[in-house]
């Protein structure tokens, strides 16, 4: 069965669009992922997302904007990624801990020592 990812910070352009979530749609990780949901700042950049990789996952992407606690609390997303500038790691990292998701983040995990090893 499929791991059901979240990408929290997954838009229709920029390096996760262009680097990250590609190879999700690609044999070998397409069928030990299932991207399910996406989170970004606004709802039209949501609602752009979600239509976009709905496509290119064959199946419904849920669209959530604003605060990742959302995205966090949705019992369909076993695991959530992390692709958001380093300034808001922290931030976004502790809300998907605390939604009890297991943690995928880009490097850096924090700004600094000290918030990498807070995460």
């Amino acid at each position: 069965k499929p791991i059901r990812l979240g990408f929290i910070g997954l838009s229709t352009t920029g390096w996760a669009a262009t680097a990250l979530a590609p190879p999700l749609f690609r044999a070998p990780l397409s069928s030990e992922f299932s991207l399910v949901a996406v989170s970004t700042r606004n709802a039209d950049s949501a609602q752009a997302s979600a239509k976009k990789y709905s496509e290119l996952a064959s199946g419904t992407v849920k669209a959530y904007h604003g605060s990742a606690e959302h995205i966090a609390a949705d019992r369909d997303v076993d695991m959530l990624v992390v692709a958001v500038r380093v300034t808001h790691h922290k931030e976004v990292a502790l809300k998907v801990i605390e939604g009890g998701k297991d943690l995928f983040i880009e490097w850096p995990i924090g700004r600094n020592l000290e918030e990498t090893k807070e995460i």
